[in-house]
């Protein structure tokens, strides 16, 4: 039919990618407005961070005051990215900078458990590049992680190597500290270099940091 443009003007704008969290990513380019999201931040883990704001083709989803998510309220439970359909609430890890990325795209996969409480939910630790790029769960009756499993775990890794980006600490394997560059790595978490959650203190994190290191440590 040859049909190359349409005669309609384009109206509604491309909304910019949001990626000011340091887990998650927003790219509501690839929103469907299913509130999926919603419903999940609002009723299952009762946050009350994502809203449905603005009408007609301004409508979009929201967090608090149509702030960037980081700036926000969110408290990082990761229950919206399980939740949304199309991708367009992701684990940070898994995307690149121009929010693309696969959920199929990683090496290896690990099968650990959550050294976070005593419940021992099982995890799928999805690896590429010797990075945990996806954390999966697999403990029967538990619908969605908490907080710490959801996030932590990246965080800690994203922390093991930021630390070779720190010239002062002399870190060359983030898989191989001494007892002073494992607390240079808590600090880096505890100050918010690599991201914080509440308020956590070293008995919190450790446990997060000695996974990574065992999990993502190059074979």
């Amino acid at each position: 039919m040859d049909v190359a443009s349409s005669r309609f003007p384009a109206k509604r704008s491309r909304p910019a990618a949001d990626a000011s969290h340091t887990a998650m990513r927003v790219n509501l380019d690839a929103c469907i407005h299913c509130n999926l999201c919603v419903r999940a931040c609002r009723e299952v883990q009762v946050n009350d961070v994502i809203g449905y704001a603005f009408r007609g083709e301004h409508s979009k989803i929201v967090f608090d005051f149509d702030d960037a998510m980081a700036a926000s309220s969110c408290v990082a439970c990761g229950e919206c990215v399980q939740a949304c359909p199309t991708g367009a609430l992701t684990p940070a890890t898994m995307v690149d900078a121009d929010q693309v990325g696969d959920s199929k795209a990683y090496d290896r996969e690990v099968q650990s458990v959550c050294p976070y409480c005593g419940v021992g939910c099982q995890l799928s630790f999805k690896i590429k590049n010797d990075r945990i790029v996806s954390v999966d769960l697999h403990t029967a009756g538990h619908s969605h992680e908490c907080v710490p499993s959801t996030n932590m775990h990246y965080i800690a890794d994203a922390a093991l190597h930021l630390m070779t980006s720190q010239p002062e600490l002399g870190i060359k394997n983030p898989y191989q500290l001494n007892k002073a560059q494992f607390d240079a790595a808590v600090k880096l978490l505890e100050d918010g270099t690599a991201y914080r959650i509440g308020k956590c203190c070293k008995d919190e994190v450790e446990p997060y940091f000695r996974q990574a290191q065992s999990i993502a440590s190059p074979r």
